[in-house]
């Protein structure tokens, strides 16, 4: 019997592909975003605030990547009463738009998140920083 977990997990190299895809797409749309990249325990991987986005787009996004990473869904998705209950537990959760977790061979292994912009761009944003995953 192991004592002793392993999975899957965020490597540098994948975070900072993940990351410049997302800054990629946002330049696209001439959206300036924070864009936030978090492991499975919600730990901060990367993050950047592009030139010209809001200042309050850095406090949220981390949320919102937090958000993605521990429920295993996109943030703005979830059913109402839950979202009401995990706001109530825990001061770093989000259900604004714009978090989405990072899912490899169907296991969760963190989250992105884009913030800072409309609810439309930051999603689009943070799915094509997930998108050069496939």
């Amino acid at each position: 019997m192991s004592h002793v977990v392993t999975g899957l997990r965020l490597t540098e190299q994948a975070t900072l592909t993940i990351l410049n895809a997302a800054v990629d797409e946002a330049r696209k749309r001439e959206a300036p975003v924070a864009i936030a990249i978090v492991d499975t325990s919600g730990q901060l991987r990367a993050f950047v605030l592009m030139d010209g986005a809001v200042p309050f787009a850095q406090e949220v996004v981390p949320k919102k990547a937090r958000t993605a990473a521990y429920v295993g869904a996109p943030t703005g998705e979830m059913d109402p009463a839950l979202a009401a209950r995990l706001a109530a537990a825990a001061t770093d959760f989000t259900d604004l738009r714009g978090g989405l977790p990072i899912v490899v061979d169907s296991v969760v292994v963190g989250g992105i998140a884009a913030s800072g912009s409309s609810s439309d761009n930051d999603v689009a944003i943070a799915q094509a920083g997930l998108d050069v995953l496939t």
